[in-house]
């Protein structure tokens, strides 16, 4: 008891300091002196509550002594213990908000803005650019309004996440996607951009950063806009929205002494738009960064996602908000030779060789449209075939299906390898075909390990499996891993790692097709797995899987088909592999029924 009033004399003590800090914060604006005098008792108050705190400690360690020795007093005892711990929290929670509100004195939102939006905006522009012949040493960043042409989108019930049943109204210009409006007038609060893999939905997002970077009044709405946050889903860096904002504002904080929870408090009362790029590669870490953004009120936000995930939104969007989703339509043919142009303007310094790839190229795009179909239409596929033009000009075939762009893609790429080997003097007794053939099958194997694991960055386990493989073989992966993967620096803790990611998810599903029909190719043809461990190894991680169960008599049509929503994930997946089942068959006519079974799979 007499350490309960000890506790309420120095409560008394605490107050008077603190209405003295008060006083002194009345006129902070008026002199420094008294400003000088608030930071005073607002250091006594540090120190008072610092010994207040150990008081208190102290005083329930007493109590808690007192409960157990003294059973006849025990319920006096815990009823005081009760009144003291309130008593305490009472006076804690006043020491705080005192503090809190003295240290906002000491900034004004307006330059927190300012020192936030320089650090955003020198972050956006260099993430927000796009790289245009990513893997080769041609290749360059631009920025997206370089290569940016006439997206088209669906526009679609603006209360549908369904996969199916697009529903067409007006074709919405990429210009006005911040400008869209629901039944009441409201602008929607969250716009969700999908479409298959390549049809430009983060070259859209990145587009959409960086010109809240460099020119705000391209896009409608954005000059409204006070902070834009970019989240890039497949970042094993972040874990929370915590990371995100030490991300993007490594600065600000420091320079004005706010802890996380202030400057959080600070980006709450600001106009932010919020950009999620590739919510369908989502890890753990960015779910919850995604589901903790999306809790903040009157806030907008972008998503860009494949038709896969669109449902798996619809459970995290909180009831109050409205949402939109858009189709993006990628390149429609009358806008080829524009959008070839573009690329070719980064590709090609001479203007006369330009025009000549350009009205070859074009010439060659239209005789591809009816093999292709819309799938000419998605701008990863189209800046691939320019890209290979620009390379390998007088090679270049028309193409009739994706797979063979991608293994020209790889082919190239393998030659420029090679070419670099030999320039770093390896040892002239390596047969290099042989061993980047290797290296291809170990890239191809990892990639199916990744993609099953819904890896779209590799972890830290696969990239040390990948490099041990390479070792194992004696291949040098420094000198190729760059040609296949983007590489960046990112923290886990507060290590610096390394990190490995494909340069765009439609690689990662290629090289996926491209085991999957060396396996078939074995299993089918009835060669002997059993002595082979790599293959059992890797049947093993396929047996759940619903495509390589059905294409070998493990589960009927029937049971695949109840199965649409799984297999929607392997799309791109079962494209790539109808193309390459298609070579295959070339020489073995037992493929040419693989190939039948797998057109009909995901309604190609």
């Amino acid at each position: 008891q007499n350490l309960v009033k000890e506790a309420a004399n120095a409560a008394t003590v605490i107050n008077n300091l603190i209405n003295s800090s008060l006083n002194a914060n009345t006129t902070i604006n008026a002199s420094a002196l008294a400003n000088t005098q608030a930071q005073t008792a607002l250091n006594d108050i540090k120190d008072a509550s610092i010994e207040f705190q150990t008081l208190i400690e102290t005083t329930l360690e007493r109590i808690n002594e007192a409960n157990t020795s003294l059973s006849a007093n025990t319920n006096s005892n815990i009823k005081a213990s009760m009144e003291f711990q309130s008593l305490a929290d009472s006076i804690l929670k006043t020491i705080h908000e005192t503090k809190s509100e003295a240290v906002r004195k000491k900034w004004n939102d307006t330059e927190v803005l300012e020192s936030a939006q320089s650090e955003l905006i020198e972050f956006l522009s260099t993430k927000c650019q796009v790289q245009t012949a990513e893997g080769f040493e041609g290749g360059c960043k631009a920025s997206p309004s370089d290569i940016m042409t006439e997206f088209l989108m669906l526009r679609v019930r603006n209360d549908n996440f369904s996969e199916k049943e697009w529903q067409e109204t007006d074709k919405i210009e990429y210009q006005s996607v911040l400008e869209l409006r629901s039944r009441n007038g409201k602008y929607f609060d969250i716009v969700v951009l999908t479409g298959q893999g390549g049809m430009g939905k983060t070259t859209l997002s990145k587009y959409i950063g960086w010109v809240f970077a460099t020119d705000p009044s391209k896009i409608k709405g954005l000059t409204e806009v006070d902070l834009v946050l970019y989240l890039e889903c497949r970042n094993l860096g972040i874990k929370c929205f915590d990371d995100l904002l030490k991300l993007l504002f490594p600065e600000t904080p420091k320079k004005f002494q706010m802890d996380l929870e202030e400057f959080k408090s600070f980006i709450r009362r600001q106009n932010v738009l919020t950009i999620i790029d590739g919510y369908d590669e989502v890890h753990p870490g960015t779910e919850q960064a995604v589901s903790e953004i999306f809790q903040l009120r009157n806030k907008r936000f972008i998503v860009s996602t494949r038709p896969r995930s669109l449902r798996n939104i619809r459970y995290l969007v909180p009831d109050d908000k409205e949402s939109i989703t858009m189709q993006l339509l990628g390149i429609l043919p009358e806008h080829y030779e524009k959008f070839v142009l573009k690329l070719l303007n980064i590709l090609v310094e001479d203007e006369e060789q330009r025009k000549k790839i350009c009205k070859e190229l074009v010439s060659q795009l239209r005789n591809m449209i009816t093999k292709f179909g819309t799938f000419l239409n998605s701008p990863m596929i189209l800046t691939n075939i320019t890209h290979l033009k620009v390379e390998e000009p007088d090679k270049m075939k028309d193409f009739s299906n994706t797979t063979e762009v991608y293994e020209a893609l790889r082919r190239l790429k393998i030659g420029k390898v090679l070419k670099r080997l030999v320039q770093s003097k390896v040892s002239a007794d390596t047969d290099l075909e042989s061993m980047i053939a290797k290296f291809m099958e170990i890239y191809d194997k990892i990639a199916v390990k990744a993609f099953i694991d819904y890896q779209y960055e590799l972890s830290k386990e696969l990239v040390l499996e990948l490099i041990g493989e390479c070792q194992k073989h004696c291949i040098p992966h420094e000198q190729i891993m760059s040609t296949f993967f983007s590489t960046h620096i990112y923290h886990d803790g507060c290590l610096p790692v390394t990190g490995y990611k494909y340069f765009h998810l439609t690689e990662q599903e290629f090289s996926f097709a491209k085991y999957l029909g060396m396996l078939i190719e074995k299993v089918i043809m009835n060669e002997s797995i059993q002595e082979d461990a790599e293959i059992l190894e890797m049947t093993c991680i396929l047996k759940n899987n619903p495509i390589w169960n059905y294409l070998t008599g493990s589960i009927t049509e029937h049971e695949l088909n109840q199965d649409k929503h799984r297999i929607s994930r392997f799309r791109n997946v079962v494209l790539f592999l109808v193309g390459e089942i298609a070579r295959l068959s070339q020489s073995k006519k037992i493929f040419k029924k693989l190939a039948d079974k797998l057109i009909g799979i995901v309604g190609i």
